[in-house]
């Protein structure tokens, strides 16, 4: 089994190969021709993906959804995300309105933000966990709350956790971005915290973040 990060504008997304491969997660809207290229420059192309794991609807995790849809990669996604995915709107409290207390990240996150994205639908959707086998991959989607109602992680055989924003490295990416650090807009992050510290005494040892670089459990 092997993870490869991809760097988008905002965010990282991760291509897991296994039997077979999935994408987790997959950027902003105006990431998807950079995207593609990645994917392509790492040998896969959209119609070998098996599927997108979806860790949350915030328009930098979901942002391309609607786009590898249309190429026929099915979308997993908590059951509670189906209702914001399908109208293309952000999951719970608006980003920018939980980020007026944080002028520099509010104003990072308009000039980003594009307010809506292209709507999908889920076509496999979390209540729990959901067995990846079927696509290929030796591990599970697991119903993780924290940073948002209908967030999920993808728990893999080798260890390794695919968290979304459950956690960061430094401040959205900047250094140190291997310091562990709570998502600055989160709906509850001691939830997400007890996420994490149960998934690193279950034995995982690496968190692949949606910003920053891959934590060690040891931290």
């Amino acid at each position: 089994m092997r993870i490869e990060k991809i760097s988008l504008s905002i965010s990282n997304a991760f291509l897991v190969h296994d039997k077979k491969k999935i994408l987790v997660d997959c950027g902003c809207p105006g990431d998807w021709d950079f995207l593609k290229s990645q994917l392509a420059a790492m040998g896969t192309n959209l119609k070998s993906l098996a599927a997108v794991v979806l860790t949350h609807v915030h328009f930098d995790h979901c942002g391309c959804a609607a786009f590898l849809q249309a190429e026929g990669v099915p979308v997993i996604a908590s059951e509670k995300a189906i209702e914001p995915l399908s109208k293309g709107e952000q999951e719970g409290k608006s980003l920018l309105s939980a980020a007026d207390s944080l002028p520099f990240l509010g104003k990072f996150l308009r000039d980003k933000n594009p307010g809506k994205f292209p709507p999908s639908h889920i076509d496999y959707s979390v209540a729990e966990t959901l067995d990846l086998s079927e696509f290929g991959i030796e591990g599970e989607v697991v119903a993780t709350p924290g940073h948002t109602s209908a967030s999920v992680s993808v728990l893999l055989a080798n260890r390794s956790a695919l968290v979304g924003d459950l956690v960061m490295g430094g401040i959205l990416g900047l250094p140190p971005a291997w310091k562990p650090n709570f998502h600055p807009i989160s709906s509850n992050n001691t939830q997400a915290l007890r996420q994490i510290m149960t998934m690193r005494d279950s034995g995982f040892v690496h968190f692949h973040v949606g910003h920053g670089d891959t934590l060690a459990a040891r931290h």
